[in-house]
């Protein structure tokens, strides 16, 4: 009777282990998923060609500050000028910021490959598998915050770039003629 019952609670506690075992490894697999499709979303927002833009940028400012001279301040083109440096200037984090989220990206991916490693073999403190579960999900979680900063500052300096490029490109080959 006393073996039946060991037996009994012994195919239980598997039995138990079992269940968190399926559910742990079906959220590291979500949190791999979304770690996949995060890297999507920001592969598919990196600026094509950011190298290229600085100079040009670079170039048209220089030829303005060279060519440009003025009696009277004008208020409409100083505007544009104030808006375009700070465009200028803002493609340096946004290189820096995609490096940091591949980087963050690849890193998450790695650690949860070997958290599932760990789960799939029973290996490490099992005790503290939901635990770790919890933190890569923050993690995760702050990697797609991270995204959505970049993409909404890219955004709003690529709007500013094809808003004023053209045009200061234009005045500073003009003036640069002069």
């Amino acid at each position: 009777m006393k073996n039946g019952f060991l037996l009994i609670a012994g195919i239980l506690l598997v039995a138990c282990s079992d269940f968190a075992k399926k559910d742990q490894l079906i959220k590291i697999t979500d949190l791999q998923k979304k770690i996949s499709a995060l890297e999507g979303q920001v592969t598919k927002n990196k600026i094509a060609k950011i190298s290229e833009i600085k100079l040009a940028t670079s170039e048209v400012e220089l030829r303005i500050k060279k060519n440009l001279y003025l009696d009277t301040i004008n208020m409409e083109l100083g505007k544009k000028m104030d808006d375009y440096k700070v465009m200028r200037r803002s493609f340096e984090p946004l290189a820096k910021s995609y490096s940091q989220l591949i980087k963050g990206i690849n890193e998450e991916r790695l650690a949860l490959k070997n958290l599932k490693l760990d789960v799939q073999n029973g290996e490490g403190e099992r005790g503290k598998y939901n635990e770790y579960i919890a933190f890569e999900t923050n993690k995760t979680n702050q990697l797609t915050t991270l995204m959505e900063a970049y993409i909404s500052y890219k955004e709003e300096t690529m709007k500013t770039y094809f808003r004023l490029h053209p045009s200061l490109d234009s005045l500073s080959r003009t003036l640069q003629k002069e």
